[in-house]
């Protein structure tokens, strides 16, 4: 990130390319497992039950974060 200017191009891209809905679904029991006997446990998996129902908001997510990350002054969800 510049000062004020947001991600830069190649990173939001790398973002785009990256972060997809399959990657979350495929990351999150991951990282349920690896947090086994953390504190952050019971919330991971809250999310890995949850997720399911989540797809449709998760897909729109995913496809607006790069845009956000462009201008960050002025970042909100549309949803």
């Amino acid at each position: 990130m510049i000062y004020g200017k947001g991600w830069l191009e190649s990173n939001r891209d790398f973002i785009a390319r990256t972060l997809t809905v399959d990657y979350v679904n495929a990351k999150v029991p991951q990282a349920v497992a690896m947090l086994k006997d953390h504190p952050q446990h019971d919330l991971a998996t809250k999310l890995l039950q949850d997720l399911p129902e989540c797809q449709e908001l998760l897909a729109h997510r995913v496809r607006e974060l790069p845009e956000l990350l462009a201008n960050l002054e002025n970042a909100q969800w549309s949803v």
